[in-house]
């Protein structure tokens, strides 16, 4: 988007001061780049969101929560582990976008080497369905919908996370595919 439009890509300032050739490969300009610090809340228009520490392998990795009115979305991928912060801030939250990267025997029997697979399971890597759906019980998240995300192509199966989601939650929920889109078609917005 923001190589089409002026928009701004805000990022936690440690990614930004540690990976910034990331922002070329992407063929983003800095100039449309903002580096934010954990917890400072940034107001964009009638938005207001700030970011949150995430346990991944990634410098600076955080999730989000933003805030439009009296609605809250919190984005929490590419961690590991799950904090009482996390679970506080998916309490409050209306919509959740939640990672469930894999399935725990699918990875453990796929063909990964094994140094890949302790990364992806580890304190520093992804949350697996387990994870994903303990983490929703364990928050008391009572909002409106969740959106399980950050599939793993090779080692999650989108109808085996449907049927232990089904199994666990009441909640209304959605397993996002890759490469589909979900609302308003981009030409609308």
């Amino acid at each position: 988007m923001c190589r089409r439009q002026p928009a701004g890509a805000y990022i936690s300032s440690r990614s930004m001061l540690e990976q910034p050739d990331q922002f070329a490969k992407l063929g983003i300009p800095l100039q449309q780049v903002f580096p934010v610090e954990p917890f400072e809340v940034v107001s964009i228009g009638p938005f207001s969101l700030f970011c949150f520490a995430t346990s991944h392998d990634s410098a600076g990795s955080v999730g989000w929560f933003i805030t439009y009115e009296d609605q809250n979305l919190m984005v929490l991928t590419d961690t590991g582990l799950t904090t009482v912060e996390h679970k506080q801030l998916a309490k409050d939250a209306n919509i959740l976008f939640l990672e469930a990267n894999y399935d725990k025997r699918m990875l453990e029997t796929g063909p990964y080497p094994l140094y890949l697979k302790r990364r992806i399971d580890g304190s520093h890597g992804h949350l697996s369905n387990e994870q994903a759906l303990y983490f929703l019980k364990d928050s008391g998240f009572a909002g409106n919908h969740i959106y399980f995300i950050h599939l793993s192509d090779v080692n999650n199966d989108p109808a085996l996370l449907e049927k232990a989601a089904r199994r666990t939650i009441q909640t209304p929920f959605t397993v996002c595919h890759k490469n589909q889109w979900y609302g308003p078609q981009p030409e609308a917005l």
